[in-house]
């Protein structure tokens, strides 16, 4: 089995559930660095400072667009409780709250 790195996660987060595409910043025909876009092509992160599996805020950001469908809340919910427990409410980390959303993205 293929271990998958964290910076795997993080993108197939960024793309997959939050609907960002990766890109490159230019600033007066010069590149400044990789960012993330959405679907209108505006600027929302850059790629090294977005990191849902290590700071909370980031992490909710994933959930509160997962909430946003219903199948994708329900499947989350399942790899939740797999991931941390059955305590999994009490025991929410960022990492926990990244595999659940990257799992369910890639079971559906």
């Amino acid at each position: 089995m293929v271990e998958v790195t964290e910076q795997q996660i993080v993108g197939t987060l960024a793309t997959k559930v939050m609907g960002w595409s990766k890109g490159k910043y230019i600033e007066d025909g010069a590149y400044i660095a990789d960012a993330w876009y959405d679907d209108q092509g505006d600027f929302m992160e850059w790629v090294r400072d977005w990191q849902p599996t290590e700071r909370i805020d980031h992490a909710w950001q994933v959930m509160e667009e997962i909430n946003k469908s219903n199948e994708q809340k329900r499947h989350f919910n399942t790899w939740m409780l797999l991931e941390v427990g059955a305590n999994a409410f009490s025991a929410v980390t960022p990492k926990a709250i990244c595999k659940a959303a990257t799992k369910t993205v890639e079971s559906l």
